[in-house]
């Protein structure tokens, strides 16, 4: 059985498997944040030169062993075996684990690549079984260097990117991926081994935890990413709980990937996490998933820059008990129910709130910044510039969000 892999760079950075004999493709996405920076205005700094014999160089780690290829900046925790220039296939030769320029021809003009018709995107794809002397599997790392078409000539990109704020720097993992039903009659539990994630995130115990603080210090966190494949099911609200370890408060954010648009179809609000030393299972709220329609997303978790050595084993989504509170018990009859307890006023740029209930309120920016926090209150008022505002209602394990346009 042959398999074929295909390389897409564009805006964003797709790793699409396909199997030639069931027929059926599978979208790896890797990070839907690769999006190229332009260095002016000029349109031609996102397009390829058509005339040019590097459009890509693809790398290959194929066992994750630095030891047995080339080494390469700015990924020096790899090693690379293999290399796509132009259509052909080189094996690295040279000394292993050395930066020597050793390069031998395996198959020349066997690599297929098209360019769009706009320059925008190209497209490669190689049989697996071109890559002979060590073993492409169903894991190994890639790492890709775009040329593009620039104001002064051919721009060299890297993804991923040049970043010395980690030691450890590899290619993407390329894997088979593991899909997670998400159903309210279930306990869906996504854990670190099934995880895509940052690149340069520290992987040696990635079987049991997700380590985000893998930088030199503490401020490039919110650098790191990790990513699970799930199949929404049922769109519903699910209790959201978190197997973790730190040192001290944070924050993580959530956010929803279409599969098949590799598009964002949502960003949650902020949800804080307490300091935790030992690896333990602690509630976090809720998760609601009422708007999102049933189908394949990737579930993405980005952590903030705070000082607190977090460790993520896993995260757990399951239906919400009906007899946690009278509360939640409206909010899983119909999510909108809760409003009727909470009364919002505004008057030109005056907020006014008032509930029949004691809640923790906070106000985001619709970008997610938390501006104002207030603990166990049933009434606030606050003034508030013009703009679009998300009004988080928390209460027990019970959560309540209402947007707001003043």
């Amino acid at each position: 059985m042959k398999t074929k892999f295909y390389i897409i760079i564009a805006l964003v950075l797709t790793i699409t498997w396909i199997n030639t004999i069931q027929a059926e493709s599978v979208n790896n996405i890797i990070d839907n944040n690769l999006y190229r920076t332009k260095a002016s205005t000029d349109a031609n700094q996102q397009m390829f030169d058509p005339d040019a014999y590097h459009w890509l160089e693809v790398w290959f780690d194929s066992d994750f062993n630095q030891l047995t290829g080339m080494t390469l900046s700015p990924w020096e925790s790899a090693g690379f075996d293999y290399l796509i220039q132009g259509t052909s296939l080189y094996n690295y030769s040279g000394p292993p684990g050395s930066d020597q320029w050793n390069w031998n021809l395996l198959w020349q003009y066997y690599i297929p690549r098209r360019m769009s018709s706009d320059n925008y995107s190209v497209e490669y794809s190689a049989g697996k079984y071109l890559f002979t002397e060590i073993p492409l599997l169903n894991k190994f790392g890639i790492s890709v260097n775009p040329y593009y078409k620039g104001n002064n000539g051919t721009e060299k990109d890297f993804f991923p990117k040049k970043d010395n704020n980690f030691s450890s720097r590899k290619g993407y993992t390329v894997k088979p991926r593991t899909v997670v039903d998400i159903d309210s009659n279930l306990t869906s539990e996504l854990v670190s081994g099934n995880a895509y994630f940052h690149p340069y995130m520290n992987s040696s115990n990635i079987d049991n935890y997700l380590d985000f603080q893998s930088g030199n210090d503490y401020t490039s966190n919110s650098t790191l990413w990790a990513s699970w494949a799930i199949n929404l099911i049922k769109p519903s609200i699910y209790k959201l709980r978190m197997n973790y370890q730190c040192s001290n408060n944070g924050r993580i954010t959530l956010s929803l990937i279409d599969i098949k648009t590799n598009t964002i179809s949502k960003i949650f609000i902020p949800t804080d996490y307490n300091t935790n030393m030992l690896m333990s299972e602690n509630d976090l709220g809720t998760l609601d998933l009422t708007t999102i329609p049933a189908g394949m997303y990737m579930l993405k978790l980005k952590a903030s820059n705070t000082n607190s050595f977090l460790k993520i084993n896993k995260i757990i989504l399951s239906e919400i008990e009906s007899n946690t509170s009278s509360i939640t018990e409206d909010q899983r009859k119909s999510h909108v129910d809760m409003s009727d307890m909470i009364d919002i006023t505004i008057h030109k740029q005056s907020l006014k709130i008032v509930s029949e209930e004691k809640f923790d309120i906070r106000i985001f920016s619709l970008s997610g910044s938390m501006l104002h926090s207030y603990k166990n209150s049933s009434q606030i008022q606050i003034n508030l510039v013009s703009g679009v505002y998300l009004i988080e209602f928390r209460k027990d394990e019970c959560r309540f969000v209402k947007k707001i346009v003043i």
